[in-house]
């Protein structure tokens, strides 16, 4: 888990994130944890987790530009939580 849940909102981390979660190698309670060290809403989180870890949302579909967050850096924007980070 040390290249996941960094905060960067980059297309790399949310893919690694979603594989690891769609694999196995992290439970859905350390994706929801993670999301919320993030960040993130635990609701919000625990929805992603259940949407991929079913399949109905794909790790291509959950690292786009268009599901990330404040549409993450892979847009050029900041997230809204990397504004407070100094």
């Amino acid at each position: 888990m040390a290249k996941m849940f960094q905060g960067k909102q980059t297309p790399a981390e949310e893919m690694a994130e979603a594989k690891a979660l769609k694999s196995g190698k992290i439970s859905k309670g350390e994706y929801v944890k993670g999301e919320m060290s993030e960040g993130h809403g635990k609701a919000h989180a625990a929805k992603k987790a259940e949407a991929l870890k079913s399949g109905k949302m794909s790790a291509k579909e959950y690292a786009s530009p268009k599901k990330m967050a404040d549409g993450g850096m892979a847009c050029g924007h900041r997230s809204q939580q990397d504004y407070g980070k100094k």
